[in-house]
């Protein structure tokens, strides 16, 4: 270690103390930012293939598909409040079906504010044509792209540890933790006779 004159040498557990975060955030955190992420981009891929392929006389579909971004947080409030980004993302048999009906519920209530919002605004209003193909194509794209982002996620981190117990075939060390659980009751059961 190197010290400066009329200094004390730093301990080693200074230097740690530094390196290690005193917070650390779980192991989904970014993996729910980039599921976030992959919403609105479906969504906003939705709305622009439904204004393209089933709104024939519609000439500025880009520009009008552009007139979701502002309800982009209305659709992460609803998303949250399905449990899409709060559920544990953990399971001990994952599947890319447990968001299906969270992510339909959420859709319906949300393309219908969606049709709301361009009633209100200053473009063509949606018909119900272009209303159900963005429904749909919000469906489809939002279910590949979290399930996308799922098979991503865990090649670039790699399966969780975990440890599994089989209680059938106990360890000689829970043998051992078990007799001695005994034993200490049956002490406490004799003392009280």
């Amino acid at each position: 270690m190197r010290t400066v004159a009329g200094s004390r040498p730093r301990s080693t557990l200074a230097r740690v103390d530094r390196l290690v975060a005193t917070r650390h955030r779980d192991r989904d955190y970014g993996l729910r930012r980039i599921l976030f992420l992959a919403d609105t981009l479906a969504l906003w891929l939705a709305l622009e293939l439904a204004l393209w392929v089933v709104g024939e006389w519609r000439g500025q579909a880009e520009v009008d598909a552009l007139w979701i971004l502002p309800t982009i947080p209305v659709w992460f409030l609803l998303f949250r409040a399905y449990g899409l980004y709060q559920r544990p993302l953990r399971t001990f048999e994952p599947t890319h079906l447990d968001d299906l009906s969270s992510v339909f519920h959420a859709l319906v209530i949300g393309t219908l504010g969606l049709w709301l919002w361009f009633r209100f605004m200053p473009v063509q209003q949606l018909d119900l044509k272009e209303v159900i193909a963005f429904g749909a194509f919000a469906f489809l794209l939002t279910i590949s792209f979290r399930a996308a982002v799922r098979i991503i996620g865990l090649r670039m981190r790699g399966p969780e540890k975990v440890l599994v117990i089989d209680p059938s075939r106990p360890t000689p060390a829970y043998r051992h933790h078990q007799s001695q659980t005994d034993s200490a009751k049956r002490d406490s059961t004799d003392d009280e006779r």
